[in-house]
């Protein structure tokens, strides 16, 4: 199972493996020159799941901007393949280069707290 919490509604939650092969096979359509850096691993206290840090940069050709981006993704592995994958991005960054719509509203009530003094 994919998870992209930050998605549209059609592509939030991805089951199954032909249905993953799909939305990553059309992923390459919305933007192109594809560029992964500073990749950082850390391990957790469990065997099977781990955390991934990294940076991408794209250009999106409907918009003909640049795409740039923080990313970090939690792995679950289960006999030696991945079993689930959430991913989060800067949001309002892929608006922007996408020309898409900020989905702010799906930020968790705990990010918008008051700061502690």
């Amino acid at each position: 199972m994919f998870e992209y919490p930050y998605a549209d509604d059609a592509y939030r939650r991805i089951e199954g493996r032909e249905a993953i092969g799909h939305a990553l096979r059309k992923f390459p359509v919305t933007a192109s020159n594809w560029t992964f850096s500073d990749l950082r691993l850390f391990q957790t206290l469990y065997p099977d799941i781990f955390f991934v840090a990294y940076k991408a940069k794209a250009y999106v050709p409907a918009t003909q901007h640049t795409y740039e981006s923080r990313y970090l993704a939690r792995i679950t592995v289960r006999d030696g393949k991945i079993a689930d994958y959430v991913e989060l991005w800067e949001r309002d960054t892929k608006a922007a280069a996408f020309g898409t719509p900020g989905k702010t509203d799906r930020v968790s009530s705990a990010t918008a707290a008051p700061p502690i003094r």
